[in-house]
């Protein structure tokens, strides 16, 4: 069994656009750089709790720490974000740049635990390079390890822009999976598995030398400005960033596929996110806050990983993951449950169809 931890390690603060402007990438699994992976496989793909290689709905149950500060807090904005990760919804406007509701100061409880929530319930990883390797504009770069000569070739192409199709990137080891007829990370394939979807580099369309990745700053150069990946390393306080994005999107229903990465077959799943309110029992995922943080430390999952099979490149989710949140950082809490569609009452029937 193996261990890992994801944290927001760029900090949710005011940044300014002038020295950050942006960070990004598209559909990738719990794994970074060769030094802090638990992976050496760019291939591995990490599943739900309780999924060994069948088929069906697989309920994961999210719950608040008795022991955490500010649960009532908490309760409305993880409901709302189970209710988003159970839609699998994409939406090309997910991104609020100057929210209305959340003080500039302040960072979205309810984005934040979406982005943590997609780590602990599915195992879904960051679009783009670590904050070990870049920060800044290069830090919007695809997601990769390095290759053989050891370095993160992190170059932008004529269109100025990291985590572009243009990208050189030198012999970089994708994450992202890619549309293989488009590259375009702002739409979705009617069927997504590896017949559409691809990390192998020779499989990108003619001319194209990375796979692009959807950060914020390269949608809005192709025109959705209001597209940001919940998956994205950075955020920003007074912003929301509360729905999926396409490319979230992708990575779910790519995992969805099951152990064959083939749509359609006996082994497809669909994952149910159940909130647990403040309890102990029976959780796959515990919540809560925390002090004593380093102080740029705003939030973070910690879980393990099982091998499915022996010498398998799948992996699910096991025992308990946790989610802890600086409780020394100022955050806004989302303060109207949303849930509809039979929640309220553990009706859970118009989420139950396995769509890969």
């Amino acid at each position: 069994m193996r261990t890992f931890h994801l944290a927001w390690a760029i900090p949710f603060t005011v940044l300014s656009w002038l020295f950050f402007p942006a960070v990004g990438q598209s559909g990738t699994w719990l794994v970074d750089n060769p030094a802090i992976s638990i992976f050496i496989d760019e291939d591995d793909i990490i599943h739900p709790y309780l999924y060994v290689g069948n088929g069906g709905v697989r309920t994961v149950r999210v719950c608040i720490d008795p022991t955490s500060p500010l649960s009532a807090e908490m309760s409305p904005s993880i409901q709302a974000a189970i209710q988003t990760f159970n839609s699998l919804q994409p939406s090309t406007s997910n991104y609020v740049a100057s929210s209305s509701e959340v003080p500039l100061a302040a960072n979205d409880f309810l984005s934040v635990v979406l982005h943590e929530l997609l780590h602990c319930i599915a195992g879904i990883g960051h679009v783009n390079v670590s904050p070990d390797v870049a920060t800044g504009l290069p830090g919007l770069s695809t997601n990769s390890f390095a290759g053989n000569d050891g370095v993160f070739n992190l170059g932008h192409g004529a269109d100025a822009r990291y985590g572009t199709s243009d990208d050189p990137r030198g012999d970089d080891v994708n994450f992202f999976w890619f549309d293989r007829n488009t590259n375009n990370p702002f739409i979705l394939q009617p069927i997504i598995d590896e017949t559409t979807y691809s990390r192998e580099l020779p499989e990108l369309p003619p001319g194209h030398l990375f796979a692009a990745d959807g950060n914020f700053i390269s949608a809005d150069g192709a025109g959705f400005p209001d597209i940001k990946p919940v998956m994205e390393r950075v955020g920003f306080a007074g912003t929301e960033n509360r729905l999926l994005a396409p490319d979230d999107t992708v990575n779910l229903r790519y995992g969805m596929s099951g152990i064959d990465e083939a749509a359609g077959t006996s082994d497809d799943y669909s994952i149910i996110a159940e909130f647990g309110g403040v309890s102990t029992t029976g959780c796959h995922v515990s919540i809560r806050f925390s002090s004593n943080e380093p102080d740029d430390f705003f939030a973070g999952c910690t879980a393990q990983a099982i091998a499915i099979q022996a010498g398998s490149t799948h992996f699910r989710l096991a025992g308990t993951g946790t989610i802890k949140f600086n409780i020394d950082k100022p955050w806004h809490f989302f303060g109207v449950s949303v849930f509809s569609d039979g929640f309220e009452t553990g009706d859970f029937a118009a989420w139950s169809v396995a769509v890969p």
